[in-house]
């Protein structure tokens, strides 16, 4: 026959107690540290993308329309004024680019007589850049590195 000592057993489960305790807390703790974690990622992704969406816009805009507007061109600045502080230096490269052409565009057909030759240049290059856009936004776009 076994002897039990309900009272040892007691003990020894009284004394696993505060570490299931710990144990518990720190599984929730990271637990919470991962939801915050994915919810700073998602809406650091929303930022992102608006940001990306603007530049395919604005290309698409100038490809469809073969023309830049001066205001288009205010307006997309104003849409992706934060990218400094959510890529790094190369999406600034590509915007100030984006909006050096844009205005150069904007000012040849200002012009007379017009010049379609290098009009036509600056609409194929941002036809381009809507492919070298994903690109360099894509590394910021994956959910499996932080940047």
């Amino acid at each position: 026959m076994c002897n039990f000592s309900w009272g040892a057993i007691g003990r020894f489960i009284a004394g696993l107690l505060p570490l299931i305790i710990a144990a518990a807390v720190a599984y929730i703790a990271w637990a919470q540290y991962q939801i915050n974690r994915r919810q700073y990622r998602l809406a650091l992704f929303e930022k992102r993308i608006a940001i990306f969406k603007s530049v395919t816009a604005r290309c698409a805009d100038v490809v469809s329309a073969t023309a830049s507007d001066l205001q288009d061109n205010v307006k997309f600045m104003r849409e992706t004024r934060d990218h400094e502080f959510l890529f790094g230096p190369e999406v600034g490269v590509l915007i100030e680019q984006m909006w050096k052409q844009g205005n150069a565009l904007n000012t040849l057909q200002a012009l007379q007589p017009r010049q379609p030759a290098r009009e036509a240049d600056i609409v194929a290059w941002f036809s381009a850049q809507i492919s070298e856009a994903r690109q360099i936004f894509s590394k910021y776009m994956d959910f499996t590195d932080d940047y």
